[in-house]
């Protein structure tokens, strides 16, 4: 979800396909304007949450040179930390074959995993 802040986002992605279901949950997805030659890239879908605007899940793939070459999910919950609850992914899968020559030293992956440790979170002014 980190590639989503980046400033320049919008510069190169585009959004499309929004949709709400009878639950009241935004379905938006996402994708490059372009694809980059063999530069790495993300694309996939958001669904938030009508009423809060509050991100549920995210599935997204990554790219090289338009191609998908890993995705996963990550799921939202509210999660106590020190300072208050806050919106975090609680739990997700990931999938992945690197291919070329990232894939002769990684081999194709895949997992499940749940964050069940907000507790060292450390509070920045701003």
């Amino acid at each position: 979800e980190l590639d989503l802040l980046e400033e320049n986002f919008l510069t190169t992605h585009c959004l499309r396909d929004a949709e709400q279901d009878s639950a009241g949950v935004w379905t938006v997805s996402f994708r490059p304007v372009a694809p980059r030659r063999d530069e790495l890239d993300i694309r996939g879908t958001l669904r938030i949450d009508g009423a809060t605007y509050a991100v549920r899940e995210i599935a997204f793939e990554y790219l090289r040179g338009g191609r998908p070459w890993g995705r996963g999910t990550l799921h939202f919950a509210e999660v106590s930390t020190p300072y208050g609850v806050v919106r975090l992914p609680a739990r997700g899968t990931v999938y992945g074959d690197p291919g070329g020559t990232l894939g002769l030293l990684l081999r194709d992956f895949e997992g499940t995993f749940t964050v069940g440790n907000y507790r060292e979170f450390e509070e920045v002014g701003g």
